[in-house]
């Protein structure tokens, strides 16, 4: 039972001696509907009451305490995110919330999540040895989905936002040097990836893209490629999707080297598709699997990795979409036009990248014979400050290898 504490605004003091009061919030099937406040003080109580009277006056619904976390992630994931979002990402955000956030907070009431349990749960994915990556994106996820419940008053403020993020590692990068530049793209030369391998150095595109270019969308006779669509596994099955961003649907000028690279991989894919007869899948990519489907992304990783061990050099961390870093700035200071896209083929995360010369500088005629500048652009292995922001510029260019002078095929480097 409950006793009134007299003249004080309706708030009654309960026998667990907690201080609680109620108000009408609204009317169903028309009866009241009346929440109520605690709190274990009077002042404590009275403050949550005045709080929910002010909201009611500006019209902001209260907030319910039976929902919990599992709840609302649910519903946000489905009503939210997926309308929004690409298939890919809307997976990805699922699992991170099935494998990490619901069996940790899922039971929470989202009212009363706190700030402390968000940062516990990191610091314990962390302890657990998962990722600065992993557990900043569990972080991420977990700040717009409570930004989201502030939007829809189901929550007064996003808890998430007050936690700290984990500290970001940085790793020492060794990339290849210039002579085993040379040794890898002279070891490739006849294989089955070849021309993927060269087409990636060049001209930077991103590995998805690459998997999910088709022969339609390549004009050998104007030595240019037009990325329309790139390949990515959704739900387990690998597809073909639009590019996510309106920079990514590009058109890339083909140096010479490349274009001779596509004319054989062409003509050797014809003899694959004899070969393999009725088990061949007709999709048109440049890039497919022996039988003409989608490439398997860790099959090409796999192979990448094979090619750096017969040509005896260490292994990279590729492919792995990298931030494109220009390698113009060293010498001009100056940002590329368009979008270079991600250099996956000899680059690592934070440290090189490919840069194409932009249409003013191919017409002033400062390319060499293989239709690739010759000055200071091209395939460029760069030196990292470790302490550097990923999208700033390089502070150092140790070696900038000019396709045009370097790379010569089908006899590859001299």
């Amino acid at each position: 039972m409950a006793k009134e504490r007299k003249g004080r605004d309706g708030i009654t003091q309960l026998t667990d001696e907690r201080w609680q009061a109620r108000v009408t919030v609204g009317y169903k099937d028309g009866k009241q509907v009346r929440k109520a406040v605690y709190g274990k003080t009077y002042a404590e109580c009275k403050a949550k009451l005045v709080e929910l009277q002010g909201n009611q006056h500006k019209g902001i619904a209260p907030t319910n305490d039976r929902i919990t976390v599992k709840q609302f992630l649910t519903d946000w994931l489905e009503d939210s995110v997926k309308p929004s979002v690409r298939p890919r990402t809307h997976e990805s955000y699922a699992q991170i919330v099935a494998a990490h956030i619901v069996p940790v907070l899922g039971k929470t009431a989202l009212t009363k999540l706190t700030p402390a349990q968000i940062q516990a749960l990191m610091n314990a994915k962390t302890k657990e040895g998962f990722s600065v990556r992993t557990v900043t994106y569990i972080r991420a996820i977990l700040r717009r989905a409570l930004n989201q419940a502030v939007k829809w008053g189901m929550a007064s403020r996003n808890v998430a936002a007050l936690t700290e993020p984990p500290k970001r590692e940085y790793h020492e990068v060794q990339p290849l040097t210039l002579a085993e530049a040379k040794t890898f793209l002279t070891s490739i030369t006849g294989t089955r990836h070849e021309a993927l391998f060269l087409t990636a150095a060049v001209l930077g595109l991103r590995k998805g893209e690459l998997l999910g270019l088709r022969w339609q969308d390549v004009d050998i006779d104007k030595a240019v490629l037009t990325v329309k669509t790139q390949a990515q596994r959704i739900g387990g099955v690998p597809q073909l999707v639009e590019p996510k961003t309106h920079k990514s649907r590009r058109t890339v000028a083909l140096p010479a080297l490349v274009v001779d690279a596509l004319k054989r991989h062409r003509i050797r894919q014809l003899e694959e598709r004899l070969v393999a007869g009725s088990r061949w899948h007709d999709m048109n990519l440049v890039f497919p699997s022996t039988i003409g489907t989608i490439a398997d992304s860790a099959n090409v990783t796999h192979a990448f990795h094979d090619a750096l061990q017969r040509a005896e050099l260490p292994r990279q961390r590729c492919p792995r979409p990298a931030a494109p870093c220009r390698v113009s700035h060293a010498r001009t200071g100056r940002e590329p036009e368009g979008d270079a896209g991600d250099s996956w083929a000899l680059a690592d995360e934070h440290d090189d990248g490919l840069v194409q010369p932009s249409h003013a500088e191919r017409e002033e005629g400062r390319c060499g014979a293989d239709g690739c500048l010759t000055h200071g652009y091209g395939l460029g292995i760069i030196e990292p400050n470790r302490h550097q922001h990923r999208h700033q510029t390089p502070i150092k260019a140790t070696l900038l290898i000019s396709v045009a002078f370097c790379l010569r095929l089908p006899n590859a480097v001299k």
